[in-house]
């Protein structure tokens, strides 16, 4: 048998991870030794298989003292054979060991003359964890996980004197964690349509620190079966604490006591939508920063309508003598209601951006659909209208913060006011509900961008069964 450059070369890192996988690579052979089995019959060799990604041990059964003087002369061999799991240790069973062509040897020694600390070592074999917060804070710890990939982007490196090479980089998260600095080398164009079309996938490298930010440093990446996908998306991607029944009826409740007729229609023309009914409770809130999981949408706008509900109360119930300005709720309700609720076009469930997300942002859409729905309730006066236009449009409170207008009445201030405080005080409290003793955030919040302590806040003592 002889290998010819026609005939695809992997390196030994690539080897899958599974005893009896097929093994077929170009390798530098290397420390031959001839030996007998404990019955004082068969002889078989062991000898090291290395290129310039690791070295992994070998052993072909049935061997003899010609073997061992043939083999010993190639300096390069095309090994095939079957990857053996035993002891913690990654090796190779060999079937055949054959010679390449000269050029072939000449070419495999120039590209792999430079030996890396990883092949000067044989192949670790990566811990298989269930979660990504279960990685420690280290660098080149071998792993193996399954996750959700996102984030995808073909890159190249400045070009030096070896030419541009190709790499991706992407985010790998699961229902806790998510990795926002992860790279995969020696990539391809090919490798990264593929990886596109996908949502979860096995990945084998080693962990990473980048500006003390935990990655990993993909070897080898595998999408997981379609139907395993569809089942693994469900248990990969988190979502609200809250019942979607138990948000949907809150909602509900809240509009059906509305005493404004034309607000009360319009919010109930939004919930019959048929693209708010489908995505409503299934996208996030926010990309990384607030509510950034399945449902999450649904929830701040549910938890905002609860707190309108009671600020507006308490606010005009405890007014200062002479005050003759009573705060509208409905008109706070409805704003709370819309301002994010067209973010249900902007994300995927998996929280990335859709298509019609990069088209038109949530606040342009929703007031385009203010316009449409109030259009078709006959005499909606256009005072509501643009009072309520106005709430989302300046939502987001200041012009380089994404709002086309700032506010500029009671309602609107109620509305920005109260959004920014549940999207920076919500996500700081889900942080800090896993303190533990020394009563700071183990990372950044990314609404405050540092980390967060409890101050004098406590946190209760849970019985069993008790939700949070």
């Amino acid at each position: 048998m002889c290998y010819t450059d026609d005939m695809s070369e992997t390196l030994l890192r690539d080897l899958p991870l599974e005893k009896g996988a097929p093994v077929s690579n170009l390798v530098k052979l290397q420390n031959f030794e001839l030996k007998n089995n404990k019955s004082g019959g068969k002889q078989f060799l062991i000898f090291e298989a290395r290129d310039k990604s690791a070295t992994v041990p070998c052993k072909k059964w049935d061997s003899s003292p010609q073997e061992l003087e043939r083999f010993s002369k190639l300096s390069v061999a095309f090994l095939t054979g079957k990857v053996d799991l035993y002891k913690d240790t990654v090796s190779i069973v060999a079937d055949t060991i054959a010679a390449p062509e000269e050029e072939v040897v000449e070419s495999f020694l120039k590209e792999h003359e430079v030996l890396n600390e990883a092949a000067a070592s044989p192949l670790p074999m990566p811990t298989k964890i269930e979660h990504l917060k279960d990685i420690p804070h280290e660098k080149d710890v071998p792993v193996e996980v399954v996750v959700r990939i996102s984030n995808l982007e073909y890159k190249t490196t400045k070009k030096d004197g070896t030419g541009c090479k190709p790499y991706l980089m992407f985010s790998l998260s699961d229902k806790e964690t998510d990795f926002r600095w992860c790279k995969k080398w020696d990539s391809s164009q090919d490798e990264f349509e593929a990886l596109k079309k996908v949502k979860v996938v096995s990945v084998r490298g080693k962990s990473d620190i980048h500006n003390n930010t935990l990655g990993i440093v993909a070897e080898v990446i595998t999408p997981v079966s379609p139907e395993d996908e569809a089942r693994l998306l469900k248990e990969l991607v988190p979502s609200s604490n809250y019942d979607i029944l138990t948000m949907k009826k809150g909602i509900w409740n809240l509009i059906q006591k509305m005493e404004n007729p034309w607000i009360k229609k319009l919010c109930e023309a939004f919930l019959k939508d048929p693209v708010i009914k489908e995505k409503f409770h299934l996208v996030p809130g926010a990309r990384g920063m607030h509510h950034a999981f399945s449902g999450g949408l649904m929830e701040h706008v549910y938890r905002l309508m609860l707190l309108a509900n009671d600020f507006v109360d308490s606010y005009n119930n405890h007014s200062w003598p002479g005050n003759k300005v009573i705060v509208d709720k409905d008109a706070v309700l409805a704003m709370v209601f819309f301002h994010d609720l067209y973010k249900v076009q902007e994300y995927t469930e998996s929280g990335e951006y859709a298509v019609e997300g990069n088209k038109l942002g949530h606040i342009s859409r929703c007031i385009m659909e203010i316009g449409s729905k109030t259009a078709q309730i006959d005499g909606f006066p256009a005072d509501i209208k643009e009072l309520i236009v106005h709430g989302v449009s300046s939502h987001h409170g200041q012009l380089e913060w994404g709002s086309p207008d700032t506010p500029a009445c009671p309602e609107a201030l109620i509305c920005h006011y109260l959004d920014n405080l549940s999207s920076k005080l919500d996500p700081t409290i889900a942080a800090l509900n896993k303190v533990m003793e020394n009563r700071w955030t183990e990372k950044p919040v990314k609404t405050l961008n540092k980390p967060a302590f409890l101050g004098n806040c406590r946190i209760k003592d849970r019985t069993p069964g008790e939700t949070q």
